[in-house]
């Protein structure tokens, strides 16, 4: 009976194949570059292109990875996204179309680099395992370079690019989900399961709802004080008014009383 693969291989396949992806297309690609154009500056701009976008896809998304505190999600995403456009390199014939590859191949690359090595961080066993799983980084740019040696075809290397991509995420559908940390705050760290991240979204909509339901119940209990002042009043309105007819009726017939009796005087 075969045995299970542990999480530290199936991470370091991954790793292998995310790279190996990348690094095959490394080897061609000023080439390629210069069939599409005679410029210097545009085939810099191209083979630069991938790097730039990778820069910010990787800020942004390991920002956004942290905070969601859903790796997999990204891992995943990004192994389809990268199949995708590196394989879309094959289709491009001119200058743009090239660098639109480029571009959208860097972004995807992105997505799913940071949120790998803070997978192998976190599902390390005391973090031992993690620099040897890192380590498959150069190992994939190895045999990236080596395979496009071997393939010796410009358009080749892009489908099997994408075969790479398309293995590295077959492999990561069998890496587990994690306890992981999600931040809430600057400065704020909480552990959290990815399985619960959809109940802690129910608790929030009930939350949400719970604020309501009080907001509204103090908008009704201020109208109610409104209109039980409002009674007070026209209550005492009533008083002082019935006191002071009471009053002058009393007065008048004391005047009446004392005309009278002057009178029989």
């Amino acid at each position: 009976m075969l045995e299970k693969p542990s999480i530290s291989n199936l991470i370091r396949g991954s790793t292998f194949f995310q790279h190996s992806g990348i690094a095959i297309t490394f080897v061609f690609m000023p080439i390629i570059a210069s069939g599409v154009t005679d410029s210097m500056f545009e085939i810099g701009i191209i083979v630069a292109a991938f790097a730039f976008a990778q820069i910010l896809s990787e800020i942004y998304f390991g920002r956004i990875s942290d905070k969601k505190g859903k790796r997999l999600l990204f891992i995943r995403a990004g192994f389809i996204l990268c199949a995708v456009t590196f394989g879309l390199h094959y289709f491009a014939d001119n200058t743009t179309y090239l660098l639109l590859a480029r571009i959208g191949a860097g972004i995807a690359s992105g997505i799913m680099i940071p949120p790998m090595i803070a997978y192998a961080y976190e599902a390390g066993d005391g973090k031992s395992k993690v620099a040897s799983i890192i380590s498959f980084h150069a190992l994939g740019w190895l045999a990236g370079i080596g395979a496009a040696g071997i393939a010796n075809d410009e358009k080749l290397i892009f489908l099997i690019s994408a075969g790479f991509f398309i293995i590295g995420f077959l492999i990561s559908l069998k890496l587990p989900n994690l306890k992981v940390e999600k931040i809430i705050e600057k400065g704020t760290i909480k552990k959290v399961d990815i399985k619960d991240l959809k109940d802690e979204a129910k608790k929030e909509e009930e939350n949400d709802k719970f604020k309501k339901d009080s907001l509204y119940q103090i908008k009704s209990d201020q109208i109610l004080e409104e209109e039980s002042r409002k009674i007070t009043l026209e209550n005492m309105n009533y008083f002082f008014q019935n006191y002071i007819l009471f009053h002058c009726e009393k007065t008048f017939h004391f005047h009446y009383f004392y005309i009278c009796l002057l009178l029989l005087l």
